[in-house]
Protein backbone atom coordinates (compact mmCIF):
# COMPACT_ATOMS: atom_id res chain seq x y z
CA UNK A 1 0.00 0.00 0.00
CA UNK A 2 1.21 3.21 -1.13
CA UNK A 3 0.20 7.05 0.34
CA UNK A 4 0.06 9.66 -2.01
CA UNK A 5 1.48 13.51 -1.10
CA UNK A 6 -2.38 14.50 0.62
CA UNK A 7 -2.19 11.16 2.69
CA UNK A 8 -4.51 9.09 0.10
CA UNK A 9 -3.56 5.36 -0.24
CA UNK A 10 -3.41 3.43 -3.09
CA UNK A 11 -6.57 1.20 -1.94
CA UNK A 12 -8.07 -0.67 1.32
CA UNK A 13 -8.90 -4.25 1.93
CA UNK A 14 -12.39 -4.94 3.19
CA UNK A 15 -13.40 -6.98 6.00
CA UNK A 16 -13.78 -10.18 3.64
CA UNK A 17 -9.64 -9.08 2.59
CA UNK A 18 -10.46 -7.93 -1.30
CA UNK A 19 -9.02 -5.04 -2.57
CA UNK A 20 -10.57 -1.95 -3.54
CA UNK A 21 -8.21 0.38 -5.61
CA UNK A 22 -8.36 4.12 -5.05
CA UNK A 23 -10.35 5.08 -8.18
CA UNK A 24 -9.12 8.90 -10.20
CA UNK A 25 -12.42 10.14 -9.45
CA UNK A 26 -11.80 9.18 -5.73
CA UNK A 27 -8.59 10.64 -5.44
CA UNK A 28 -9.36 13.92 -7.18
CA UNK A 29 -11.99 14.68 -5.19
CA UNK A 30 -10.18 14.27 -1.96
CA UNK A 31 -7.55 16.26 -3.18
CA UNK A 32 -10.09 19.39 -3.88
CA UNK A 33 -11.25 19.39 -0.91
CA UNK A 34 -8.31 18.71 0.87
CA UNK A 35 -6.01 21.44 -1.46
CA UNK A 36 -2.75 21.90 -3.02
CA UNK A 37 -0.20 19.23 -0.93
CA UNK A 38 2.62 22.02 -2.17
CA UNK A 39 0.93 24.97 -0.59
CA UNK A 40 -1.20 22.99 2.14
CA UNK A 41 0.09 22.72 6.04
CA UNK A 42 2.66 19.69 6.49
CA UNK A 43 0.28 16.97 7.64
CA UNK A 44 1.46 13.12 9.05
CA UNK A 45 -0.80 10.48 8.81
CA UNK A 46 -0.88 8.13 11.50
CA UNK A 47 -2.50 4.54 11.17
CA UNK A 48 -4.62 2.81 14.07
CA UNK A 49 -1.18 1.50 16.41
CA UNK A 50 0.98 2.99 14.21
CA UNK A 51 2.94 5.85 15.35
CA UNK A 52 5.42 8.23 12.83
CA UNK A 53 9.17 10.02 13.39
CA UNK A 54 9.06 13.77 13.63
CA UNK A 55 11.75 16.22 13.57
CA UNK A 56 12.64 17.43 17.49
CA UNK A 57 10.09 17.63 20.04
CA UNK A 58 6.57 19.41 19.31
CA UNK A 59 3.65 20.33 20.96
CA UNK A 60 0.25 18.66 19.65
CA UNK A 61 -2.89 19.89 19.71
CA UNK A 62 -5.84 17.50 20.10
CA UNK A 63 -9.39 17.15 18.69
CA UNK A 64 -10.25 17.76 22.50
CA UNK A 65 -8.24 20.55 23.07
CA UNK A 66 -5.53 19.01 25.32
CA UNK A 67 -1.78 19.60 24.81
CA UNK A 68 0.41 16.99 24.42
CA UNK A 69 4.22 17.28 24.14
CA UNK A 70 6.41 14.62 22.21
CA UNK A 71 9.90 14.20 21.11
CA UNK A 72 11.02 11.77 18.35
CA UNK A 73 7.46 9.92 17.11
CA UNK A 74 3.69 10.84 17.02
CA UNK A 75 1.81 8.69 19.51
CA UNK A 76 -0.82 6.45 19.02
CA UNK A 77 -4.27 6.78 19.27
CA UNK A 78 -4.70 7.40 22.95
CA UNK A 79 -6.72 7.85 25.59
CA UNK A 80 -8.84 11.23 24.77
CA UNK A 81 -9.25 14.07 27.30
CA UNK A 82 -12.82 14.11 26.93
CA UNK A 83 -13.25 11.88 28.99
CA UNK A 84 -12.96 14.16 32.10
CA UNK A 85 -15.63 17.15 32.21
CA UNK A 86 -15.07 20.21 29.51
CA UNK A 87 -13.48 22.37 32.51
CA UNK A 88 -10.90 19.77 32.53
CA UNK A 89 -10.01 19.18 28.39
CA UNK A 90 -6.62 22.04 29.35
CA UNK A 91 -4.97 19.57 32.01
CA UNK A 92 -2.17 18.91 30.98
CA UNK A 93 -1.20 15.23 29.62
CA UNK A 94 2.34 13.41 29.58
CA UNK A 95 2.62 10.72 27.09
CA UNK A 96 5.42 8.88 28.29
CA UNK A 97 6.14 7.57 24.59
CA UNK A 98 7.87 11.07 23.84
CA UNK A 99 9.98 10.62 27.13
CA UNK A 100 11.32 7.05 26.43
CA UNK A 101 14.55 7.19 26.08
CA UNK A 102 15.04 9.98 28.45
CA UNK A 103 13.49 7.90 31.42
CA UNK A 104 16.83 6.24 31.89
CA UNK A 105 18.56 9.49 32.52
CA UNK A 106 17.87 10.54 36.43
CA UNK A 107 19.30 14.14 35.40
CA UNK A 108 16.93 14.87 33.01
CA UNK A 109 15.62 18.25 34.23
CA UNK A 110 11.87 18.30 32.09
CA UNK A 111 11.47 14.89 33.92
CA UNK A 112 12.07 15.91 37.48
CA UNK A 113 9.66 18.74 36.70
CA UNK A 114 7.32 16.36 35.60
CA UNK A 115 7.23 14.20 38.43
CA UNK A 116 6.82 17.25 40.82
CA UNK A 117 4.37 18.56 38.50
CA UNK A 118 2.43 15.25 39.63
CA UNK A 119 3.07 15.34 43.17
CA UNK A 120 1.52 18.72 43.58
CA UNK A 121 -1.92 17.60 41.53
CA UNK A 122 -4.93 17.39 43.68
CA UNK A 123 -6.42 14.73 40.75
CA UNK A 124 -3.79 12.41 38.22
CA UNK A 125 -5.27 9.77 36.21
CA UNK A 126 -2.05 6.80 35.56
CA UNK A 127 -3.66 5.14 32.40
CA UNK A 128 -1.70 2.48 30.57
CA UNK A 129 -2.26 -0.29 28.04
CA UNK A 130 -1.89 -3.99 29.55
CA UNK A 131 1.15 -5.30 28.32
CA UNK A 132 2.23 -9.02 29.12
CA UNK A 133 -0.60 -8.83 31.49
CA UNK A 134 0.63 -5.61 33.54
CA UNK A 135 1.06 -2.04 32.37
CA UNK A 136 4.03 -1.05 30.34
CA UNK A 137 7.72 -0.77 31.64
CA UNK A 138 7.23 3.06 30.33
CA UNK A 139 4.77 3.94 33.47
CA UNK A 140 7.25 2.09 35.83
CA UNK A 141 10.31 3.49 34.79
CA UNK A 142 8.26 6.94 35.59
CA UNK A 143 6.83 5.51 38.47
CA UNK A 144 10.35 4.82 40.08
CA UNK A 145 11.32 8.32 39.67
CA UNK A 146 8.47 9.08 42.22
CA UNK A 147 9.96 8.96 45.91
CA UNK A 148 8.18 6.41 48.27
CA UNK A 149 5.20 8.90 49.90
CA UNK A 150 5.66 11.63 47.76
CA UNK A 151 2.08 11.68 45.96
CA UNK A 152 0.73 11.54 49.65
CA UNK A 153 -2.52 14.59 49.19
CA UNK A 154 -2.87 13.69 45.44
CA UNK A 155 -5.98 12.15 44.41
CA UNK A 156 -4.87 8.97 42.20
CA UNK A 157 -7.33 7.14 39.32
CA UNK A 158 -5.79 3.74 38.24
CA UNK A 159 -6.80 3.40 34.17
CA UNK A 160 -5.99 0.41 32.16
CA UNK A 161 -6.87 -0.69 28.68
CA UNK A 162 -7.01 -4.52 26.94
CA UNK A 163 -7.94 -6.15 24.62
CA UNK A 164 -9.91 -8.76 26.92
CA UNK A 165 -11.86 -8.89 30.01
CA UNK A 166 -9.11 -11.35 31.93
CA UNK A 167 -7.27 -8.78 32.34
CA UNK A 168 -10.00 -6.66 34.34
CA UNK A 169 -8.51 -6.71 37.80
CA UNK A 170 -4.89 -5.50 36.72
CA UNK A 171 -6.04 -1.57 37.47
CA UNK A 172 -6.88 -2.62 41.20
CA UNK A 173 -3.94 -5.56 41.77
CA UNK A 174 -1.51 -4.18 39.71
CA UNK A 175 -1.44 -0.56 39.50
CA UNK A 176 -3.55 1.00 42.02
CA UNK A 177 -0.76 -0.70 44.77
CA UNK A 178 1.97 0.90 43.34
CA UNK A 179 0.25 4.51 43.39
CA UNK A 180 -0.68 3.64 47.32
CA UNK A 181 3.23 2.63 48.13
CA UNK A 182 3.77 6.24 46.51
CA UNK A 183 1.35 7.77 48.87
CA UNK A 184 -1.22 8.49 46.37
CA UNK A 185 -4.74 8.02 47.87
CA UNK A 186 -7.17 5.79 45.21
CA UNK A 187 -11.30 6.05 46.28
CA UNK A 188 -12.65 4.03 43.47
CA UNK A 189 -12.25 1.03 42.13
CA UNK A 190 -9.69 0.77 39.40
CA UNK A 191 -10.78 1.42 35.81
CA UNK A 192 -10.35 -1.08 33.15
CA UNK A 193 -11.75 -0.78 29.78
CA UNK A 194 -11.37 -2.64 26.14
CA UNK A 195 -9.05 -1.05 24.07
CA UNK A 196 -11.65 -1.08 21.39
CA UNK A 197 -14.38 0.44 23.22
CA UNK A 198 -12.57 3.00 25.67
CA UNK A 199 -14.36 6.05 24.38
CA UNK A 200 -18.10 4.80 24.63
CA UNK A 201 -19.10 2.46 26.84
CA UNK A 202 -21.76 1.41 29.58
CA UNK A 203 -18.38 0.32 31.41
CA UNK A 204 -17.26 3.87 31.57
CA UNK A 205 -20.81 5.60 32.32
CA UNK A 206 -20.92 3.27 35.20
CA UNK A 207 -17.44 3.88 36.59
CA UNK A 208 -17.88 7.73 36.11
CA UNK A 209 -21.20 7.68 38.23
CA UNK A 210 -19.86 6.15 41.06
CA UNK A 211 -16.37 7.48 41.53
CA UNK A 212 -17.02 11.11 40.50
CA UNK A 213 -18.33 11.74 43.55
CA UNK A 214 -15.69 9.98 45.37
CA UNK A 215 -12.83 11.24 43.65
CA UNK A 216 -14.31 14.93 44.07
CA UNK A 217 -14.67 14.46 47.79
CA UNK A 218 -11.25 12.92 47.98
CA UNK A 219 -9.32 16.16 46.00
CA UNK A 220 -11.46 18.34 48.40
CA UNK A 221 -10.29 16.96 51.84
CA UNK A 222 -6.63 18.00 50.62
CA UNK A 223 -7.85 21.78 50.64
Amino acid sequence: MTTDAWGITDGFHDLAGQWHSTSDETRAALRATMGDAATAPSARIVREGGTEEIDGASELTLEDGALLRVTDRLPPAQLSASLVPAEAAALPVVDLAGYAPRLFDWSDEELTALTAQVAAADIAVFASPTYKATYTGLLKLFLDRIGTGALTGVTAVPVMLGGDWRHSLASDVLLKPVLVELGATCPTRGLFLLDKEYAASETLDAWLAAARPQVLASAASRT
